[in-house]
């Protein structure tokens, strides 16, 4: 057989054991005996060649094994379990590991000559040994399909007030807020469980909303599979509580996350032995949508508290601890979105307008310039990966960031309920994967391109969409821009907290209607068409006037008055949850041709609706039946719908306003256009 290609790691002196190679993606990791790795991208191997390496690394772990999507390495005396897309997001080190032993079965863990992983058994290789340890499953834990155990919610009512803690509570100190042991949390684990020894765990919430119905789940290192430690009813907002494991039932014996069976390690947990370094934890709940929408966060920032307070810096309130938990938990579910996924790695083509996403050294072909695939590989998940976010307040500035630190002035921490999220993502772009400046200007950190807007829209969009974790609704259970809080802020909170109109339609709205079915144009009301049953992207498309400040579909109907077809345009007003009409509202009035008045109105159900979604005319104006540009008026005091002739907004000469005056306004009106 011809040689293909060959690899170049070294003197070629190793082989069998001595050499370990694991596919990780398109990369290939080569772990010899002399403690040195080497990793290889296998999208570069080429008939004939002696593929480099891309990196090699010195004084590694002794042994690298591969168990699912984790690394098990070997290193200082102890095991460490490595997320694959973590260690690739790290520039290929072993620096976050998820879990670490000291001991297996009792006995310190060595240097081994050799690891290997299969059947969720471990195998170490010492000089005189070889040990097949079932402290990782087998004898210690076993696992019992089809079964089911009976299980007791904890009540939090129920529990002693020595067992429960306030946490981010306006009277932490600044000192406090800025222990990152006693206030952080990683971005992914917002209900965290943390095991205090063998038998206690401490629970804590880090929403400002109340979760409930609550599975504490936990998992072995190097066992895929999780399974239910106990759930807790309700846990209030920034609420942490203390229990003996025991509160959850019996002890070592659990339901799978699936239910598909019990796990059984009442064994493992009758050591002495400190098991739970064994032991990830994670949540989730059957029943509450807001941990459900937590639950799918990818990042795994860890959320700090800056003590930084001098200069543009000032120091930081529990206030503003409690909306940057807020605020950047809505921030890693938009990165965590499929949209967001959509759109980076089809920037050029979706975002961009034909650019790719640049780096430091600008808009230009090469190193730090326009990205490559690569590139949007590596930068996703070094973003997802970035290790913290050290969080502070400004002032005479919209916001400061680097990879140490960001900050961004108070206005906006209200004003990202309604979807302006751009500083804040300008600023966290500085230290965009947490280890490198990147420059103003760069896609990185520009208001006009790139990061910034992206997220701005993708953050309306969402809101639009009514899928944020936390929506305007939602803003007074912190309250930050109520008058009763200002002591806790530096100035007052002014800026207008106000949507986008629904006029306003970005490049991930567009994409999301590309696909809707809604109708086109004017369309005639019928039996199932239901407003209420469209989703919040169609209902905005939906023409609508302002009357009174409310946002009114508009419509429009055909009636004979005195003996001639007339083109009426109003708004719908809802009679019964199955009945509607069209009417021109109180205001506005018929003259008839002996001088009475009288108001038009549909017969029930018996109109047109008028939908802006019309994506082959994207961008043209909706004409009246006159032909003319259909109009509303914006002017306060005033509301209805007409056609522009001569830069007026009108209607037939016959419709009156009240105070006696043809409907006829010269000013303050707007037109309507297909999108």
């Amino acid at each position: 057989m011809d040689r293909f290609a060959s690899l170049a790691f070294g003197t070629g002196q190793y082989s069998h054991r001595l050499v370990q190679m694991h596919i990780l993606n398109d990369y290939l990791l080569v772990n010899t005996s002399n403690n040195n790795y080497a990793i290889y991208d296998t999208r570069k191997i080429q008939p004939g060649i002696t593929l480099q390496p891309e990196k090699v690394v010195a004084l590694a772990p002794n042994k690298i094994e591969r168990s699912g999507e984790h690394l098990i390495i070997n290193i200082n005396g102890r095991l460490e379990w490595h997320k694959i897309s973590t260690f690739i997001a790290n520039n290929f080190e072993f620096i976050e590991p998820e879990g670490n032993i000291k001991s297996l079965n009792g006995d310190e863990i060595n240097n081994y000559q050799d690891i290997h992983f299969d059947n969720n058994e471990l195998i170490t290789i010492t000089a005189n040994n070889i040990n097949i340890n079932s402290y990782i499953v087998n004898s210690d834990i076993t696992f019992t399909a089809d079964q089911n155990l009976e299980v007791t919610p904890v009540q939090f009512n129920q529990l002693m007030p020595s067992a429960i803690q306030q946490i981010y509570t306006n009277n932490d100190t600044l000192d406090i807020l800025t222990n990152s042991e006693l206030r952080s949390v990683r971005i992914n684990k917002l209900i965290n469980t943390k095991f205090i020894d063998n038998s206690t765990i401490e629970i804590t919430n880090y929403n400002a909303k109340t979760v409930t119905n609550i599975d504490i789940e936990a998992k072995l290192n190097g066992i895929d599979k999780w399974f239910i430690l106990g759930n807790i009813d309700t846990l209030p907002p920034f609420t942490r509580i203390t229990l003996p494991l025991s509160a959850f039932g019996e002890v070592g014996r659990y339901n799978s996350s699936n239910n598909d069976g019990v796990f059984d390690l009442t064994t493992m947990m009758s050591r002495d032995d400190n098991f739970t370094d064994l032991l990830q934890t994670s949540f989730n709940s059957k029943t509450d949508k807001f941990v459900q929408k937590i639950k799918k966060i990818k990042p795994r920032w860890n959320i700090r508290t800056t003590g930084a307070s001098t200069g543009n810096w000032l120091p930081m309130s529990a206030i503003h601890a409690r909306e940057y938990l807020i605020m950047m938990t809505n921030f890693a579910y938009m990165a965590s979105s499929e949209e967001y996924k959509l759109f980076w790695f089809n920037f050029s083509e979706m975002y961009g307008n034909g650019t790719e996403f640049y780096g430091n050294a600008g808009p230009v072909e090469g190193p730090n310039g326009f990205f490559t695939p690569n590139d949007y590989d590596h930068y996703y998940d070094a973003m997802l990966n970035r290790d913290y976010l050290s969080l502070g307040v400004v002032q005479n500035v919209g916001g400061l960031g680097s990879p140490s630190i960001t900050g961004i002035s108070e206005n906006n921490f209200y004003l990202h309920y309604y979807g302006y999220y751009g500083i804040l993502a300008h600023e966290f772009g500085h230290g965009f994967d947490g280890k490198h400046l990147y420059n103003d200007g760069t896609a990185f950190s520009a208001s006009w391109f790139g990061f910034q807007p992206m997220m701005t829209d993708l953050g309306m969009y969402l809101i639009r969409k009514g899928d944020m974790p936390y929506l305007d609704v939602d803003e007074d259970l912190n309250g930050f821009y109520k008058d009763e809080n200002a002591r806790y802020r530096h100035f007052p909170a002014t800026a207008k907290r106000a949507h986008r109109p629904d006029s306003n339609s970005n490049k991930f709205d567009k994409w999301f209607m590309a696909s809707s079915t809604m109708p086109q144009g004017w369309f005639a009301n019928t039996d199932s068409f239901k407003y209420e049953q469209l989703n919040n992207h169609e209902k905005a498309s939906i023409a609508k006037l302002n009357k009174d400040g409310q946002q009114l579909p508009i419509c429009r109907f055909t009636q004979e008055i005195e003996g001639y077809q007339k083109t009426l345009y109003g708004y719908v007003n809802e009679i019964t949850p199955d009945s509607d009409e069209c009417t021109l509202g109180s205001e506005i009035s018929y003259r008839l041709s002996d001088g009475t008045h009288f108001t038009p109105v549909s017969a029930l159900n018996q109109f047109d609706w008028l939908s802006l979604h019309s994506p082959n005319s994207s961008g043209q104006l909706v004409a009246s039946d006159q032909g003319s540009p259909l109009c509303t008026i914006n002017s306060s005091g005033f509301y209805g719908v007409g056609f522009n002739v001569n830069n007026a907004c009108q209607q037939i000469p016959e419709i009156y306003w009240s105070n006696g005056n043809r409907w006829f306004f010269s000013s303050g009106h707007s037109t309507y256009q297909y999108r």
